[in-house]
């Protein structure tokens, strides 16, 4: 049992703590230890209470094993209400005369639901092990509540027999909770690996004409493919990480989905509800995506799922959870490395100095600034530092800690603030935060004039997504023009505003935020500067296309790269490129799943390949 905890990532050290925490708890015999336990015991019961959901959501084999199931929720959520109740709860428990006969009633309860979902629902042998502890436990801790006022009871301290009712009623509910962590993980594999052997064998049988000829069987979706993988890389322990291990994808992720389910009805609820999808039906929608999918609920209003002609969208989109947790990771690990080693994208300078070998057109690096010094790289003199400079990290992701500062005189600079630097004051900042973290220092660069009127002060970017295709040549399959509120210092927002760009044409659509993800939030006009943006075609649009698939061929160790171009009067310039860009926003602003797109079948065929490399993906059919 203990081997199988093990392989749970951390689960036998969370019990173990757990365990440990209970006991010294019980050991005060003070009353902030039992409110504290009583806590505890409350929370382990909702968390239960939200696996027995998720085994709800994901299907029972029959309708009898569904009733205990839903008998094991209605328990561990009176258990939950029952010690968040507080003294109220128990006074009317003493009053009506049921609180012993509660008391018992739920641990017959218990045992009947144990007995029937351990036999009949082939749980794992270290779920059992785990549950029937619980129940031991839960048994002697009846036991001391029920005979408290027992003669035999009476030679033990009173507050001495609640400290150990306490401790042992968490004991069980701990017990409880980890086995049916363990189950849940167990059967969501099961289940993903027979999805996956049922589509092997669908492919199997059209590669064997098995499929009678002018028959289209269509492959499995993209969003689908890649979470079973993402779950069986999870089962089998691959990746590593607190926020990647098995414990935390079936225990605390259902949670968290339900805590994101309630926020969006909070902030979209209602205007959706308003749209013809009422408030009840939308929990749903959401608590499967997560339960059942493992989709991060915020996908639902960001891809406006509750439309009935999307109602089947959720299959074929990506979700950030599975894109950032290292299945990317492993498509990028396919590719060759021309230049040695994979250049990391996110280090600013390295990515300068590789785009700079090969010829790709960045903006200068006036200085580079670390551990209190100074370099001047493409400024040599005051001279050079006499007009608009952008200071941001050497590393970081999009915009965070970058800022601007507007030249006034003669180097004399005002910053977002309405603050004036000197030269000396500009040097002195660089030499004093480039101890927490290195900086540089850029020519802050100008809109052309095509596109100024998006922004005020701001540097517009252009996101290019491309990918290696097939023969390794580069192919762009998105693209979309961006707008960052938070580099204006008049606008007092956070959102980013963005359109899609046509990939032929280069004309672009309306425009939308990563914010307001209420229905028909879309605009023909930027809706701060009023300009128009439906239907104008970019400046130099070939330019810009030609530039972003030249950066993916110097840049071919990566499967996929998300491209940020500027378009200057002096041409296209490469700001960075981003080996993980968000997949919701990309997703939302071109109305589409990744899987519909030209991307899908590309990351398709990479997921393929990543199987035939890491064998384990292989299921054997012996």
């Amino acid at each position: 049992m203990m081997k199988a905890l093990q392989d749970n990532s951390g689960a036998y050290w969370l019990l173990a703590a757990g365990t440990g925490l209970a006991v010294a708890l019980a050991a005060l015999r003070a009353p902030i230890a039992d409110w504290t336990l009583d806590g505890l015991s409350g929370a382990v019961a909702l968390v239960g209470a939200a696996i027995a959901g998720t085994r709800l959501i994901l299907g029972t084999p029959n309708q009898t094993i569904r009733r205990f199931w839903q008998l094991a929720l209605v328990l561990l959520l009176i258990v939950g209400a029952g010690e968040f109740g507080g003294s109220w709860l128990e006074h009317l428990e003493t009053r009506l005369g049921i609180d012993d006969l509660n008391d018992c009633l739920i641990l017959l309860a218990a045992f009947v639901t144990l007995w029937f979902t351990t036999k009949l629902d082939h749980a794992p042998t270290a779920a059992r092990w785990l549950l029937w502890t619980g129940f031991a436990l839960h048994f002697l801790g009846t036991v001391f509540d029920v005979g408290d006022d027992s003669s035999k009871a009476k030679p033990f301290d009173p507050l001495t027999i609640e400290s150990v009712t306490d401790l042992l009623q968490f004991l069980s509910l701990q017990f409880y909770l980890f086995g049916a962590v363990i189950f849940i993980s167990a059967l969501r594999s099961k289940r993903s690996e027979a999805t996956q052997l049922g589509a092997q064998s669908v492919a199997a049988a059209g590669a064997l004409r098995l499929v009678p000829p002018g028959v289209f069987y269509r492959p499995e979706p993209l969003g689908r493919c890649i979470r079973q993988d993402f779950s069986r890389y999870i089962a089998r322990g691959s990746l590593r990480g607190m926020f990647r291990s098995r414990l935390y994808v079936e225990g605390a992720r259902p949670i968290m989905f339900l805590i994101r389910t309630a926020w969006c009805l909070r902030r979209f609820g209602r205007a959706i509800a308003a749209a013809g999808r009422p408030l009840p039906l939308q929990a749903i929608d959401m608590l499967r995506l997560g339960w059942r999918d493992g989709i991060d609920p915020i996908l639902y209003p960001t891809l406006e799922l509750y439309r009935p002609e999307r109602r089947g969208w959720a299959d074929y989109a990506l979700s950030r959870f599975e894109i950032g947790s290292g299945m990317l990771r492993r498509l990028h690990k396919l590719r060759p490395t021309p230049h040695g080693q994979r250049v990391n994208l996110g280090d600013k300078l390295a990515f300068h100095a590789t785009c700079r070998a090969h010829g790709l057109p960045t903006p200068p690096i006036l200085m580079h600034a670390y551990q209190g010094n100074i370099d001047w790289l493409d400024a040599s003199r005051d001279a050079d530092l006499d007009c608009d400079l952008f200071i941001k990290p050497r590393q970081s992701r999009g915009a965070r800690n970058s800022f601007w500062l507007r030249r006034v005189a003669p180097l004399l600079w005002q910053t977002k603030s309405g603050v004036l630097w000197s030269d000396a004051e500009l040097l002195e900042y660089l030499q004093c935060e480039s101890r927490q973290r290195d900086l540089l220092l850029q020519p802050m660069l100008v809109n052309h004039p095509s596109i100024a009127d998006f922004a005020d002060r701001s540097l517009i970017a252009i996101r290019v997504i491309t990918s290696m295709g097939k023969g390794d040549v580069p192919v762009i399959t998105h693209a979309m023009l961006r707008v960052i509120s938070k580099l204006e210092p008049r606008w007092q927002s956070k959102r980013e505003h963005a359109a899609r760009i046509n990939l032929e044409t280069g004309s672009l659509g309306m425009m939308c935020n990563d914010k307001d993800l209420w229905p028909g939030c879309w605009s023909d006009h930027h809706p701060v500067t009023g300009a128009l943006v439906a239907g104008r075609v970019l400046h130099a649009w070939p330019e810009v296309r030609a530039l972003a698939l030249a950066a993916q061929r110097v840049f071919s160790d990566r499967m996929l790269v998300g491209w940020d171009i500027a378009l200057t009067p002096d041409g296209p310039v490469l700001l960075e490129g981003n080996s993980y860009p968000d997949v919701h926003f990309l997703q939302r602003v071109h109305e589409q799943p990744i899987g519909f797109s030209t991307l899908g079948p590309l990351l398709l065929n990479a997921l393929e390949a990543a199987r035939l490399r890491d064998r384990h993906m292989i299921i054997s059919k012996a």
